[in-house]
């Protein structure tokens, strides 16, 4: 992938469509995809938790875990957790609460009580208000910094 050419057109998809478009998160799958990286969304009854700061979020994302079942009487089942891309202490962890199919808004809403990261579920928020039709994923294997070449 030229990468002068792709942060152009990153950045006219941006200007004309918005950041938080289909389009916009169109390209950035594509150019993850480009540098090897791998696009997974959750399946209808998923959660996608981005856990990014460190060895005391996650400790309150297992305390949780517990309580989420005492208020709800429902088996928060952990379906996967791995580093992220970035490596540890950053984690992307894949819960099935229990409640079956849920909407993109229960989704957010319940990645967001979990412990995910804030800034990431606004960005979904932001995206489902502008009617992308798959705000939550994770991008896996490589680095979003590496492929846009920021730190």
């Amino acid at each position: 992938m030229d990468f002068d050419k792709f942060k152009d057109e990153l950045e006219k998809t941006e200007a004309h469509y918005g950041v938080h478009s289909d389009e916009y998160q169109d390209m950035c799958i594509l150019a993850v995809e480009s540098a090897g990286g791998e696009v997974v969304f959750p399946k209808k009854n998923e959660l996608q938790l981005d856990i990014d700061s460190g060895v005391a979020l996650y400790e309150l994302f297992e305390v949780k875990i517990p309580k989420f079942k005492k208020s709800t009487g429902k088996d928060a089942l952990i379906v996967s957790n791995a580093p992220s891309a970035s490596g540890l202490p950053h984690r992307h962890v894949v819960i099935d609460p229990g409640f079956g199919d849920l909407n993109e808004c229960e989704r957010i809403a319940l990645q967001l009580w979990f412990g995910s990261d804030c800034n990431r579920e606004l960005h979904g928020l932001l995206r489902l208000f502008e009617g992308c039709t798959q705000p939550t994923l994770f991008f896996e294997k490589v680095k979003w910094s590496d492929v846009v070449g920021r730190k």
